[in-house]
């Protein structure tokens, strides 16, 4: 029997599902099971599927499943827009626009054309570009015409296409243009710098402050997708787990938490170790204490597994982050997330980056104060990072 159908046997065994396999078995009972088929047909009359140019084929079938084939004339409308089709990746297919309307048999299309956000040259400017796509609807539906109707205020906006040697002058050139503009009597406050990707911004702000301008940058950040913050978390929680006994869930964590660079875990001493314990049917923890290159760091963790039920948060958070010497099974200087993330020679190589993850680590402490305050309670590790 193969890996994959055991995997099957026993989610079926369990009653469990797979977030993959989810919509795949609501389909396979439709087709399999007529009755339910009616009943959820009966159930969902009226139906509206909203970016639908991001469907998979999977969903499209069970859309279909949804409808009655005998229904001539169904109530079900899909909202979709095939320019805006961006997760092929994950498996959606724009082509699914076009089976909706084979399998309906050419429903009523209506096209929205008014555009209330943007100026006119900017409308057209953004056309120019996307109708260079081949397989367009536009191109493959007689009579459909996509183009936008402005209705914003033109006055004063202007599109254009600036060329530079290098990304540094490119920079450079911005924030040249912006003190210009702000010099011939432009207000800073209607000066926006819109780019990609975070790290852009962050790039370019080096040659903001050259010349002298000063700016407000919004970003709304989830301090626990942050890698010191993640990191943090599965420590948390697998000293947490240790503390209670809950060994399944301890040696479910380890791989992932030695294999990080912080520890400086080389690739073949994780294989070997993980290769001892395999052989020898063990737990990570008992083979990592029998090991001399883990051994350390296994009693460690123990310490801190000690700790949860003995410390407040705050000086549990500091002994895993490092800061902190308590004498007890430290692990060496080079093992510990202090070093790793706020080394004196972090600040000196990269101190943005250095401030960044500072800062992120002062937000997690805010939250530990909020909830005191709230709670009129210490935290624990395992309520604070949502574990129990």
């Amino acid at each position: 029997m193969t890996f994959t159908k055991k995997y099957v046997n026993i989610l079926s065994e369990r009653s469990l599902f797979d977030y993959d396999d989810m919509i795949l078995s609501v389909i396979q009972a439709c087709e399999s099971h007529p009755e339910l088929r009616a009943n959820l047909q009966e159930q969902f009359q009226f139906i509206m599927v909203d970016e639908f140019q991001d469907t998979n084929l999977a969903q499209l079938r069970l859309l279909f499943n949804l409808t009655s084939e005998n229904d001539d004339n169904p109530t079900i409308m899909a909202v979709g827009d095939d320019d805006q089709a961006i997760f092929s990746f994950q498996g959606s297919d724009v082509g699914n626009i076009q089976r909706f309307r084979q399998h309906y048999h050419d429903p009523k299309i209506i096209v929205l054309t008014d555009n209330y956000r943007s100026a006119e040259n900017i409308l057209s400017s953004a056309r120019d570009v996307i109708t260079q796509g081949a397989d367009r609807l536009e191109n493959t539906i007689d009579g459909l015409s996509k183009h936008l109707s402005a209705h914003a205020n033109s006055e004063g906006s202007k599109v254009e296409i600036q060329e530079f040697s290098s990304v540094s002058e490119e920079r450079a050139g911005i924030a040249k243009q912006i003190a210009e503009l702000i010099k011939n009597g432009e207000k800073p406050e209607n000066i926006t710098i819109i780019a990609r990707h975070h790290k852009e911004l962050i790039e370019i702000l080096p040659h903001l402050y050259k010349e002298n301008l000063f700016v407000n940058y919004e970003r709304h950040d989830d301090i626990l997708e942050q890698d010191v913050i993640q990191i943090l978390d599965k420590l948390a929680r697998l000293v947490v787990a240790i503390s209670q006994n809950n060994l399944d869930v301890a040696n479910s964590l380890l791989p992932e938490i030695t294999a990080h660079p912080a520890f400086g875990f080389s690739a073949l001493d994780i294989w070997k170790l993980s290769l001892q314990a395999y052989k020898n049917g063990q737990l990570w923890l008992e083979s990592m204490l029998a090991n001399s290159v883990f051994k350390e760091f296994g009693e460690w963790l123990l310490e801190r597994a000690k700790d949860v039920p003995n410390l407040p948060l705050e000086e549990q958070l500091d002994n895993l982050l490092g800061l902190t010497d308590d004498g007890s099974g430290r692990p060496s200087g080079s093992i510990l997330l202090a070093n790793f993330y706020f080394s004196p020679e972090k600040l000196d190589v990269n101190p943005e980056a250095y401030l960044t993850i500072f800062g992120k680590v002062c937000a997690l402490c805010v939250k530990n104060f909020a909830d005191r305050i709230l709670t009129d309670k210490n935290p624990t590790s395992g309520r604070f990072f949502g574990i129990y």
